[in-house]
């Protein structure tokens, strides 16, 4: 991309030779106009906008220092140059305080005209970069970025087609990222390892949904290293142990980066291994996308269960060792490895029945902090049973044998916080892990009654609870939400238990009360 200027001089045989030295001995820059004074100059300005201004102070109208405090208004992107005669000189550079970026002193010198220049067009190009990023940043955050202006657009990004690619150190995004700077950071810092907006311009690297993770873009047409050689460039300025990158393998125009980047974002969720080094290539118009199935079948799920509610931890450990190393052999996707570790854990925060205290850990965060912080299964394995072995700590000093109170109220618990669930003798069973004869046996003996009317009697306690604690009420939200689907049964099972109606008792539940 070559720089536009503009030069402002009363004298045509003064600018006539710049514009030859600048065609001639600058390929990075073009003179995009000229002008013979001042006012001329920044009407110009105003149109063009040009990257950098060479002004000569003395002109009539308007000398070069007021068009340069003029241009620091209208443009305050271009870089003004003073050019003076030596009489001139001190009061050039005392123009530098007014946002002068340099000057001149003429004859103009070759050598002193590069070192000028060659400044301007490193601190432009930055410039130009930070732009570009902004820009390119704003589509792929916003699927219609309105609020962009179409001539930075245009001017900054001349380009009619991009590649891409989402690259992410290590495991799946953190709800509480503790990272402090990008990992790719060394980008921004002009090594030569990889992007220098200087030497390669159209390659871009923008973070993408924390720092551990970076988008890499590269205009078409642009000769550049691919972007696999590009992503290889990025990663060896990084301390990583292991990377997932997903490349689009064909262009796409600007306007598309919102869509892309959010088929990147899923096929790169849906594909990280830990501890695996994976390139991933896909097709925008044909993105593969797996949907997420659950690994624990329901024997290991009653396993489980058996093993918890008759604290065998260390049987537990064993069984949940196998599953990660199931998962490991079949290389399982470390999103789908954390949904299933959810809900392994809340299978046993259920039958333990956790409840947080300000002693007890916050399970969200150990989890979180457990799939962001580990890099190898071993390492996963280790951080997910130390959680289950904090929030089982409690609930091991207790004796829990099958045949006691303890144990039974377990069960009392559970079926009590899901009365509003189709519960079952069968149910209950398979959710516990013991027979159904062995169930019924627990009710007889700690309840002296069936489980059917334990359930029942405790259906209509809450529903009476409901309806003297809810104003307005109707009969058939009472009845869905103590376990009944259809409300005329559950009017009938509470007149035959209450002595009346359900209706009745909402329109005496003041007499009720007393």
């Amino acid at each position: 991309m070559k720089l536009k200027v503009i030069l402002v001089d009363d004298e045509p045989s003064a600018i006539r030779a710049l514009q030859y030295i600048l065609d001639k001995y600058f390929p990075n820059f073009e003179v995009a106009d000229c002008a013979k004074n001042g006012l001329e100059a920044l009407e110009k300005i105003k149109k063009i906008q040009p990257d950098i201004l060479i002004t000569d102070i003395r002109m009539p109208l308007l000398n070069g220092i007021d068009l340069v405090e003029a241009v620091q208004k209208e443009c305050p992107s271009t870089h003004s140059v003073i050019m003076s005669g030596y009489q001139d000189f001190e009061y050039a550079k005392s123009a530098i305080r007014l946002g002068v970026a340099d000057y001149l002193l003429k004859p103009l010198d070759l050598e002193q005209l590069k070192r000028v220049l060659e400044k301007l067009r490193l601190k432009k190009i930055e410039e130009i970069y930070e732009m570009q990023i902004s820009i390119i940043s704003n589509y792929i955050q916003n699927a219609n970025p309105k609020h962009l202006n179409p001539r930075d657009i245009e001017r900054y990004l001349p380009y009619e087609s991009f590649m891409a690619a989402l690259v992410r150190i290590n495991g799946i995004p953190s709800r509480f990222s503790t990272v402090d700077s990008p990992v790719w950071i060394e980008i921004y810092r002009g090594k030569d390892k990889f992007v220098d907006p200087v030497r390669h311009q159209g390659i871009w690297a923008i973070e993408g949904r924390d720092f551990l993770e970076f988008f890499v873009l590269k205009a078409q047409k642009i000769k550049t290293p691919s972007i696999n050689e590009i992503i290889q460039s990025v990663l060896s300025c990084c301390t990583y142990k292991y990377y997932t990158a997903v490349i689009v393998d064909e262009s796409f125009r600007l306007a598309e980066c919102y869509d892309i980047s959010r088929m990147l974002y899923q096929t790169l969720d849906n594909n990280v291994v830990l501890g695996l080094n994976q390139t991933i290539y896909f097709s925008k118009n044909q993105p593969s996308i797996v949907s997420y199935s659950s690994s624990l079948t329901s024997s290991f799920i009653k396993r489980v269960v058996f093993l918890v509610l008759n604290g065998m931890y260390e049987d537990l450990k064993v069984e949940i060792k196998k599953i990660f190393q199931d998962w490991k052999r079949d290389k399982r996707p470390l999103l789908w490895i954390e949904n299933d570790t959810r809900q392994l854990i809340d299978i046993i925060l259920r039958r333990i029945c956790y409840t947080k205290t300000e002693d007890q850990p916050d399970v969200a965060f150990l989890l979180d902090k457990a799939f962001a912080g580990s890099t190898t299964f071993d390492e996963l394995f280790t951080h997910i049973w130390s959680i289950i072995d904090k929030i089982t700590s409690c609930h091991r000093d207790i004796d829990f044998k099958m045949d006691t109170k303890d144990f039974f109220k377990q069960i009392e618990m559970y079926v009590q916080q899901n009365l509003g669930e189709p519960l079952s003798l069968d149910s209950v069973c398979a959710h516990i892990g013991i027979s159904q004869a062995y169930l019924s046996k627990l009710f007889r003996k700690y309840t002296n009654m069936s489980f059917n009317k334990y359930v029942t009697m405790h259906r209509i306690e809450e529903a009476k609870k409901l309806m003297r604690t809810i104003p307005n009420i109707t009969v058939q939200d009472v009845a869905s939400a103590v376990g009944y689907e259809i409300p005329s049964y559950f009017s009938k099972v509470f007149r035959e238990i209450v002595g009346m109606t359900p209706s009745e008792y909402i329109a005496n539940k003041n007499s009720i009360y007393k």
